[in-house]
């Protein structure tokens, strides 16, 4: 068996999508698997002279349907892989492909208009013809399948995973230096890439806001992509992008992290916390209460009360806290990129 990798999107989108693909190909590089990574730029070096929107679109509209093709043809391809939603609709050696989650069909949309409706075509298009489809959890299986039924049968689903030589509870000495180096101060609250409608960033502020009374100094600590700054509730820093070590020793010493979104694929942040000891208020009913199973605090992503409530609870009674931290902790203990990877082979193994 022979596995092409194609890592293509991730030269589009620097967020989870890459953090994916980078941990989950050094996994399946350390076990020796089959796989070879390949990319419309390391096969089209010329392409990286192009402006973004224009190599956006000579890879969905050139390398996806024929570019790929031709690869995975003269390089003999028994799996040609696609490692977020774009896949060539037919192709004469088998095909699957990742999907993250059913962004093409957000309401309200995530993804702008042009992604959107070239993704729904193309995975109609390529659906009846893939060996397989992987997935992270059930509820986003369950969520793709009534989209595009004609996967029954084809979809796999393999967990992301954790780093834990990375996201691991770090000391106060480091915790302190990576607060103030982002400027912030204790106490404060971690909110990870929230970013666009379904993150659901005013409702979290705005219940921060209420939780405030108990807590005097309390600020929101925002790290990573974030929307354009409106009025805030509360004193809010947007710190930007940091560093996964950073990010680990800032989970460190948050007070929490609260990730209460509408919608998620996955949702690798509250993972992540939860292997730092920082207890997690989440979305209830949703795929982020399936990944942080009995180590996360679950609420109505849209009630704001209800997120104020869960937010003051863990504020201010420390046995809570640190009951929540440690169960979380036990939790993200199941989860690894090892894991991952062995059901990732696992799945192309049946597909092939």
């Amino acid at each position: 068996m022979r596995v092409l990798f194609d890592s293509s999107v991730t030269d589009f989108d620097r967020g989870g999508t890459s953090r994916y693909v980078a941990a989950l190909l050094s996994r399946l590089q350390a076990i020796e698997a089959p796989v070879e990574e390949v990319s419309m730029q390391r096969a089209w070096p010329w392409s990286t002279r192009l402006p973004r929107q224009a190599r956006v679109l000579l890879h969905d509209l050139a390398w996806v349907p024929r570019g790929s093709v031709g690869l995975g043809r003269s390089l003999g391809a028994t799996i040609y892989h696609g490692a977020g939603f774009k896949i060539a609709p037919r192709a004469p050696f088998k095909t699957s492909v990742t999907i993250h989650d059913d962004t093409p069909w957000d309401s309200p949309p995530t993804a702008r208009l042009y992604n959107r409706v070239y993704m729904r075509r193309v995975m109609r298009a390529a659906a009846p013809h893939l060996a397989g489809a992987i997935t992270s959890t059930e509820t986003t299986a369950a969520a793709i399948l009534r989209r595009l039924p004609a996967l029954a049968g084809k979809l796999h689903v393999t967990p992301w995973g954790v780093d834990h030589e990375v996201f691991r509870p770090r000391p106060s000495d480091e915790v302190e230096r990576a607060v103030a180096g982002v400027g912030a101060a204790a106490p404060y609250v971690l909110l990870v890439s929230p970013y666009g409608p379904r993150k659901n960033a005013t409702r979290m502020l705005q219940a921060l806001a209420q939780a405030r009374d108990a807590v005097p100094g309390l600020q929101a600590l925002l790290v990573g992509r974030h929307d354009t700054p409106t009025t805030d509730p509360l004193p809010v820093l947007r710190a930007g992008p940091v560093s996964d070590d950073t990010l680990a020793a800032l989970y460190s010493g948050a007070s929490m992290l609260l990730y209460a979104s509408l919608k998620e694929g996955f949702g690798l942040p509250v993972l992540e916390a939860l292997a730092c000891r920082c207890p997690v208020v989440t979305s209830r009913a949703s795929v982020l209460e399936e990944i942080g199973g009995d180590g996360v605090m679950a609420v109505d992503p849209t009630d704001v009360d209800e997120i104020a409530d869960a937010c003051r609870r863990l504020l201010t009674d420390n046995v809570t806290r640190n009951r929540l931290a440690e169960r979380g902790f036990a939790h993200a203990r199941g989860f690894s990129w090892e894991e991952t990877a062995r059901l990732t082979l696992q799945a192309w193994n049946k597909m092939a």
